[in-house]
């Protein structure tokens, strides 16, 4: 196989891996919609970057990233509910992508101090996907409530959350903690079923 034909051959194969993964982050947005949330302000990641970097206690990480979206979440509210990350890892890179980030939020948790310092890093399994839950113990309103990652190996999609609490009145998607952590886990289940889906 001569060396020219070698490159064209691999860059339709990474041409045809890309079309991919962008097929299934607008199969993962349609599906988003589809349910309750309204999508904002959607990025698609840039294309030729092929990785993002991630702090560890060891140093910065690389996480492979083929394709990917990032939107603000909306449920009837005028104010965001979270902030949604979904990627594509590259093919053979889920399993190092899945360490570095569970890493990244091990470091995170180490540093919460005071008063909404969380359990710690908490993980769970359900349908074949893992949830990393770092979650404050109190809810306020415009702050930050808790980061969610949701990793999905048959599909090699990883899906970060940063959820925010609603300012109190009509029309807030939730007005306290209990009323926050049942849509929590109403979201988490619908993305986890969109990465299912996708």
């Amino acid at each position: 196989m001569n060396n020219g034909f070698r490159i064209s051959l691999l860059a339709a194969l990474f041409a045809a891996q890309h079309a991919a993964a962008a097929d299934k982050m607008d199969g993962l947005a349609a599906c988003v919609k589809a349910a309750e949330y309204r999508l904002q302000d959607v990025k698609r990641w840039p294309a030729g970057m092929q990785y993002r970097t991630v702090e560890t206690a060891s140093g910065a990480e690389k996480v492979s990233v083929q394709d990917g979206l990032r939107a603000l979440v909306f449920a009837g509210a005028s104010v965001p509910t979270a902030n949604l990350k979904i990627e594509q890892s590259a093919p053979a890179e889920f399993e190092s992508d899945r360490k570095a980030i569970r890493a990244q939020m091990e470091l995170l948790a180490s540093r919460y101090r005071g008063n909404d310092k969380p359990k710690g890093l908490e993980s769970a399994e359900a349908a074949g996907i893992e949830v990393l839950t770092l979650e404050n113990p109190s809810y306020s309103p415009g702050h930050s409530v808790g980061m969610y990652t949701l990793l999905y190996p048959a599909g090699q999609t990883i899906a970060t959350i940063y959820m925010f609490g609603q300012p109190t009145g009509e029309g807030s998607a939730y007005n306290n903690l209990e009323e926050f952590r049942a849509y929590r886990t109403r979201f988490l289940a619908a993305i986890g079923s969109c990465m299912q889906k996708s």
